[in-house]
């Protein structure tokens, strides 16, 4: 599990962290690989959506970063 608070408190300018709960599927793209996902909000808040894990390789974040503006802060 990721300490959300912590990446918070790392960068003021971080609104919100998109947490990947089921990691990813490298180069399945004839089948359907939805997974689950949880978008996490400065103010407290957390909302649960469903993401496609298809990736070259199977390479992708645990997690990202996000600005207001919806820019890429950090990942990891």
């Amino acid at each position: 599990m990721t300490d959300i608070k912590a990446i918070f408190d790392s960068d003021p300018r971080i609104a919100s962290v998109r947490e990947y709960h089921d990691g990813w599927v490298p180069n399945a793209y004839k089948w359907p690989a939805p997974g689950k996902a949880t978008e996490h909000y400065r103010e407290g808040d957390s909302v649960e959506l469903s993401y496609d894990r298809k990736r070259s390789k199977a390479r992708g974040p645990s997690w990202v970063a996000k600005s207001a503006a919806g820019g890429r802060l950090a990942s990891g």
